[in-house]
């Protein structure tokens, strides 16, 4: 699992949204899996923001901040590697494209 904190106050969201998309369309089968969780946003925003996407991966919300607390999220977009046991093995901040989140994800395997 990918766990991705974003917020729509970074302007390259909608690319780095669409970067992940993209990876989720490439190694979906191969059992990736992404979960973007929205941080202090409004509901309503976020929902406009992503409909046009179309976003095969669940989008969460965090409209307190409570997770990217507990997660210490210092600036968006963060992501962090979850094994299968939800330990997380790495973290990344900024935007990531496919083919560099690709070694990423399978350092795993």
């Amino acid at each position: 699992v990918f766990l991705r904190f974003w917020s729509l106050k970074n302007p390259f969201v909608k690319t780095d949204l669409q970067n992940l998309q993209e990876a989720q369309e490439r190694f979906g089968e191969q059992g990736f899996t992404i979960v973007a969780v929205n941080v202090e946003d409004n509901r309503e925003e976020v929902l406009k923001f992503i409909k046009p996407l179309a976003l095969s991966f669940p989008v969460l919300l965090d409209p307190a901040g409570i997770v990217a607390d507990l997660y210490q999220i210092t600036g968006f977009p963060t992501g962090f590697l979850l094994d299968q046991s939800g330990i997380v093995e790495s973290s990344t901040i900024g935007e990531l494209t496919a083919d560099v989140l690709e070694p990423f994800l399978f350092s795993l395997r």
